[in-house]
């Protein structure tokens, strides 16, 4: 029986997934937006809208010490914890969770950080934006964790969380949860001022270029089946496991937040051993027993 539970656990981790994205396809292809593609399309304009605003009437310091005071309502830590959140990585480790339950979500975000990587860091590269900290005098303000000078235009961090949480949007259909998505990104780019890291411009850019990727990869998904194939599946989910196995080799300059991303870590990595390995096991086993195999 043993024998044969685990060659129904093989069957499943080839032939069960590569069925499950067939019809993680076909959903897809036939999924609704339900006005959710409307709705990022709106915010994107409204970020757009508050950074040329902010722009126009404040400057591209603008409001600036405003947000960065925030840092001394919450202890360093909890800020730090809070902005790594926007971590590549870990918003990596965090699609884990998602990866066998709603495969084209991993295809959409293939694209989008893929084309999300070269338009933070093109523009990064490009403008060449001073960070507070090559700008600003020392102690009149609040500088937490690693003190960058360069590159501060767009912000990376508001870009990946945005791409994290607007293609969970995308496939979400309970507006309590939607509102706690567009909350939860607005929070951690937010962050990226008060720990003086960023311009709130960059802030509000990064969000709405973030957005705008997973449009992008939605709409490249639709066109290009080739994401919800075997390989192709298998190849991101090794990328995202070798994402979150860097998290304990590097802290992004923020050591206060180790515990966590040790934690967020740790969490990704059994839960997908289970989803994909554990899981099936006991099914097999029924299975098994019921004489089927």
């Amino acid at each position: 029986m043993h024998q044969t539970a685990s060659t129904f656990q093989s069957r499943f981790i080839r032939g069960g997934v590569k069925e499950q994205l067939r019809l993680a396809s076909l959903r897809f292809h036939g999924h609704a937006d339900n006005g959710n593609v409307f709705q990022l399309m709106s915010l994107i304009l409204i970020l757009m809208a508050l950074a040329l605003s902010l722009t126009l009437f404040a400057g591209y310091h603008g409001l600036f010490f405003y947000i960065n005071a925030a840092a001394k309502m919450l202890p360093a830590s909890v800020w730090a914890m809070i902005t790594y959140l926007g971590d590549t990585k870990i918003a990596l480790a965090m699609l884990l969770f998602f990866a066998r339950r709603n495969p084209a979500l991993l295809a959409v975000v293939l694209v989008a950080a893929l084309f999300g990587t070269c338009v933070s860091h093109g523009l990064k590269e490009g403008i060449g934006a001073i960070r507070p900290y090559g700008v600003l005098a020392a102690g009149d303000w609040t500088v937490i964790g690693q003190a960058l000078t360069r590159k501060s235009f767009p912000s990376g961090h508001s870009l990946t969380i945005f791409v994290f949480v607007s293609s969970v949007f995308y496939f979400c259909h309970q507006r309590r949860t939607k509102v706690m998505l567009i909350t939860m990104g607005c929070v951690i780019a937010l962050s990226r001022v008060v720990v003086g890291a960023h311009w709130p411009v960059d802030t509000l850019v990064g969000a709405a270029l973030g957005i705008s990727c997973t449009l992008v990869g939605v709409w490249a998904t639709k066109r290009w089946r080739a994401g919800f194939s075997l390989w192709v599946h298998y190849l991101v989910l090794s990328l995202l496991i070798l994402a979150t196995v860097l998290i304990f080799l590097d802290n992004g300059g923020y050591p206060q937040a180790q515990p966590m991303a040790w934690l967020i870590g740790c969490s990704a990595l059994i839960y997908v051993t289970i989803d994909y390995i554990f899981l099936p096991y006991p099914f097999a086993v029924r299975v098994a027993q019921q004489g089927v195999l």
